[in-house]
Formats: structure tokens, C-alpha cells, sequence
């Protein structure tokens, strides 16, 4: 219940359609807040193509244009940074990461690579990725550059007070789980070999050390090969060298497309 709250935004419009024009300026008040002021600073409209995918104009282009984001930690709130060059989708270039006591910048992360946006929602808090049971971890997803696909490859942060900002642990992906019991990571990558019932995949264990990164301790490839049905299995064993390298070089979204 401690989240919730009423917004009232005072000064709609809506076209004949009763679709809602966006004005200048908004004005409204919070149950929890009181009274505040929206000014709209930028905007960008989306287009579709007939294979549903999603297309966004060739001829605009811009930089660095803050989407604040709905999770943040106890003491920080984020502000992804997107950026369109001509003729491409919009991607989340960086991160501005604002202090809650006053608002100011604390940090920027602009090092960030392959992240298409296609969500208003790219920063999520709920994951306590070292281990030390404070609000102060974050990770960020990427996902392909198509409406129909979720985020689903993740970088993980946390924060370090002896350097005063948030720093990248070292683990980037897709089908992560964590023990806190023993601090470590297990990431799974899963790669169809010619067909979506032969699979290979590797099993990375990281473990949490105390220069606050993750390290790779153990690296396993496994294939198996499953009925049409995808209840049986046929067939298991280690991967051959072909199969494991193969596997290393693939896209971690390789699965969807062959589930496609």
C-alpha cells in the first residue's frame, strides 16, 4: 500500500476522436506529492510497416534524450539517454543516474552498446546482485530491434561506496540465476544446433569476489537432442569442439529465431 497514489493531470484535451492532444505544459497534483508542472521538451512519433515491425522515420535524427525510468534504488533514480542517427532505430546510448535527496546528476554511464529501445521501461532494481542486502544493484536489458521480442539480455551494476558511483560487475546476460548462499552467478546460453530440438548449451558459473566484480570459475558445453515433442530426451552428452565454439560465436537471442 505504501506505493500507491492518485495523479490528477488538470488540463487534457482530446481531439474529436477522443485521442488526447499533448499540450505545451501539464498540470496536475499527487495524493502524495502535491502540485506539479509537466513541460513537454521533446517528442518522436512511431510508424509501423506492414510485417508489423517497428520503423521509425529515416529523415530525423537526435541525441542523448532522457527517458526517466520507473524502478530506482533508495537513493538514486535513472534517466536512460537515447539517441537516433538517420535511417536506424533509437537506441539507450547511456545512463544518468540523479540523486533522490536533490535531484542532482551523481553519475553518467555512457559506455553502453546494442541497446535497442523499445520500451519506456529498461532499468529494473529487483535483483540483489552483491550479495550485501541493500537497495543499491540495478541492471539494465537490451533486446533485438523488433517490436514482437522482450528485453532479455541484462547488464548488471552495483554501487560502491568507497568509489562513490555505480560500476558494471562484470555479467551480461540472458538466463542468469544467483545463490546468495554461496555468492555466484549461473548464466546459461542455449544455442539450436540446425534444428530447435538439438541444443547446445553452456553453463558459466561466476562467483562474487571482493573487488566487487564477477569472475568465471567454470565453463561446461552440454548437448542434447530432444524428441519432436520436446518431452524425451534423446540424447546427452559433452559438446564436441565444432559445437562449443559455435555456440561461443552465436547471438544469445539465436533461440528465438529458431523459434520463429
Amino acid at each position: 500500500e505504501d506505493f500507491i497514489d492518485t495523479i490528477v493531470i488538470k488540463n487534457i484535451d482530446f481531439n474529436k476522436d477522443r485521442s488526447i492532444i499533448l499540450n505545451q505544459n501539464l498540470e496536475g497534483y499527487s495524493k502524495k506529492y502535491g502540485d506539479f508542472k509537466l513541460v513537454r521538451k521533446f517528442d518522436y512519433e512511431f510508424t509501423y510497416n506492414d510485417d508489423d515491425n517497428l520503423k521509425l522515420k529515416n529523415n530525423i535524427e537526435f541525441e542523448n534524450e532522457e527517458i526517466i525510468q520507473r524502478e530506482s534504488t533508495k537513493d538514486h533514480y535513472f534517466k536512460t539517454l537515447v539517441s537516433k542517427k538517420k535511417g536506424e532505430f533509437l537506441k539507450v546510448v547511456g545512463i544518468n543516474v540523479y540523486r533522490k535527496k536533490d535531484g542532482s546528476l551523481h553519475q553518467t554511464i555512457n559506455d553502453l552498446k546494442d541497446f535497442g529501445f523499445l520500451s519506456f521501461t529498461s532499468i529494473y532494481t529487483n535483483r540483489d546482485a552483491n550479495f550485501d542486502g541493500k537497495d543499491n544493484d540495478f541492471y539494465i536489458s537490451k533486446s533485438k530491434e523488433s517490436i514482437d521480442d522482450s528485453n532479455v539480455i541484462d547488464a548488471y551494476f552495483s554501487y560502491d561506496e568507497k568509489q562513490n558511483k555505480f560500476v558494471y560487475l562484470n555479467l551480461t546476460g540472458r538466463f542468469i540465476t544467483f545463490d546468495s548462499d554461496k555468492k555466484t552467478a549461473k548464466k546459461e546460453k542455449i544455442c539450436p544446433i540446425k534444428t530447435a530440438m538439438t541444443r547446445a548449451t553452456i553453463t558459466d558459473l561466476y562467483e562474487y569476489s571482493d573487488d566487487k566484480k564477477y569472475t568465471l570459475t567454470n565453463s561446461k558445453c552440454e548437448l542434447i537432442k530432444y524428441s519432436e515433442n520436446g518431452e524425451k530426451i534423446l540424447l546427452s552428452r559433452a559438446c564436441n569442439k565444432k559445437e562449443k565454439l559455435f555456440c561461443q560465436k552465436a547471438s544469445e537471442l539465436l533461440i528465438d529465431e529458431y523459434a520463429d
